[in-house]
């Protein structure tokens, strides 16, 4: 199951000021101008020229696709989202492998009608492809096709896929009311996280901490916030969600200061600036306002 990853569909809204400033496109004025610092665990370049880009894409080196996509999911880095889609662009493979690591880059980059034809192409040779299956539940989730997407998990009826069968089923039925059963299943699992994988663990613990927040049930989040791992993205947006909705601001303020390169978590930010009337909200919303015009 290494090639799936599982964030809590949430759709977030942000209205901005029409009195802040418009920001113009910044050009740099020479060629020695920094535009962007990377972060320190940046991988070193892959391809010192596009001569070089062209000539070493190909399927046999598309092995760290996948972990492009995880750094861009993990991190919330589109740059990360960017390079994959370029190597993939560029390779004429239709291996299943290859056809799932494009069908999770057109997800992520939020193009679900491709995605979607790719995935239907995989089961319509392999019905029963548990990534397929997992991936096209989680895309019909984020559109809210909730009835459909259950019954895509539905069809994971390996018994050694009932881990990943329960959590996909989990999910839905916490996204659409059913927490008292789904948090028992959810407890379960989450006593069984530690032995799987990281990314399957991950997605349980998210799956619980977004129960958690529906039902305002501060024993579980206090619980699964243990559990979690603490600096990735989809992490601290889940800490930050709850943290907001019981109205500790100064809390997330802490948690993401240093955070505002990252949208998602930058847009939260912005909330509890706002609620603290803290001046620097303003000076963000502008930053926010350039990237989307971006």
């Amino acid at each position: 199951m290494r090639w799936i990853k599982f964030p809590i569909g949430l759709l977030l809204f942000v209205i901005i000021s029409s009195q802040l400033v418009h920001a113009a496109s910044f050009i740099p004025t020479n060629d020695q101008q920094i535009l962007e610092t990377l972060p320190d665990d940046s991988p070193p370049p892959r391809y010192l020229s596009a001569a070089d880009f062209v000539s070493k894409t190909d399927a046999s080196n598309l092995e760290d696709t996948g972990q492009l996509l995880e750094r861009a999911y993990l991190q919330g880095d589109p740059r990360a989202l960017g390079q994959a889609r370029a190597q993939l662009d560029q390779t004429t493979d239709q291996s299943t492998e290859t056809l799932m690591l494009k069908a999770r880059a057109l997800q992520s980059d939020h193009k679900f009608t491709e995605a979607k034809a790719l995935l239907q192409q995989i089961l319509s040779q392999d019905p029963a492809h548990p990534d397929a299956l997992l991936t096209l539940s989680s895309l019909l989730v984020a559109q809210g096709q909730f009835t459909e997407a259950l019954s895509y998990c539905e069809k994971l009826d390996d018994p050694t896929l009932r881990v990943y069968q329960l959590a996909c089923s989990a999910q839905i039925q916490s996204m659409t009311g059913q927490l008292t059963p789904v948090k028992q299943t959810l407890s379960g699992l989450a006593a069984v996280a530690p032995g799987l994988d990281p990314s399957t663990a991950r997605w349980i613990y998210l799956i619980q901490a977004d129960a958690a927040l529906r039902s305002q049930d501060a024993t579980l989040s206090k619980q699964v916030f243990e559990a979690m791992d603490g600096q990735t993205v989809p992490a601290l947006m889940a800490r930050a969600d709850w943290l907001l909705s019981i109205g500790q601001y100064e809390q997330v303020r802490e948690l993401l200061q240093d955070h505002t390169d990252k949208d998602a978590l930058l847009l939260r930010l912005i909330e509890a600036q706002m609620k603290l009337g803290d001046p620097k909200a303003k000076q963000n919303l502008a930053l926010m306002k350039e990237r989307i015009e971006v």
